[in-house]
């Protein structure tokens, strides 16, 4: 399957995830479509989820790991640091 960014669930997009993820010593997806979110979530219809962070002992070393996905992913996806994880979604903007 070519990845044309069109699902989060991409295996061109999940590797690159991946890849940056081991490359820090941890890659641990810890909610999708379960947990507790906003009503309007993305993470209800599957077209987002969330990465462990606590092992990335610094704020910088988070938001480095932060720019570094959203780098490998593109436009189409927002990548947004929270208080103890990073927040990944699938939303186009055109």
């Amino acid at each position: 399957m070519q990845d044309d960014g069109r699902e989060l669930h991409s295996p061109n997009a999940a590797a690159r995830i991946e890849y940056i993820m081991e490359e820090t010593g941890e890659f641990c997806i810890t909610s999708v479509i379960d947990g507790k979110h906003r009503p309007n979530s993305l993470h209800y219809s599957g077209l987002a989820f969330d990465l462990r962070t606590r092992h990335l002992k610094t704020e910088d070393g988070v938001k480095n790991v932060a720019a570094e996905i959203r780098g490998a992913l593109g436009r189409e996806y927002d990548v947004v640091v929270e208080k103890d994880h990073i927040h990944i979604e699938y939303d186009p903007k055109g």
